[in-house]
């Protein structure tokens, strides 16, 4: 979460987002990686692209207070990233 936090920022890619990569350019999890993605895989890897296409919608906005009354939900996960993302000095607070 925070990783991806902190490449939506303008770090470098997450794991789960270089995985993520790889696994669209070479068409799934069984060349990637040899084997089927497991559940905590893809939770991990759905949550890093969700927080970058977030935080991307979020910066698009012109009225940020609008979009985060009409996207509560995103915008406490995105709190929540950036917090931690500053906690582990992967972004300046």
């Amino acid at each position: 979460m925070a990783a991806a936090y902190a490449y939506a920022d303008g770090g470098r890619p997450s794991y789960e987002i270089e995985l993520l990569g790889y696994l669209d350019r070479y068409g799934g999890a069984l060349n990637v990686l040899g084997r089927p993605l497991g559940l905590g895989e893809l939770r991990r890897i759905t949550t890093a692209d969700n927080i970058i296409r977030w935080y991307q919608e979020r910066n698009a906005t012109t009225n940020i207070v609008e979009w985060t009354n009409s996207n509560a939900m995103k915008a406490d996960v995105l709190n929540t990233a950036h917090k931690y993302a500053v906690e582990y000095k992967l972004i300046e607070g």
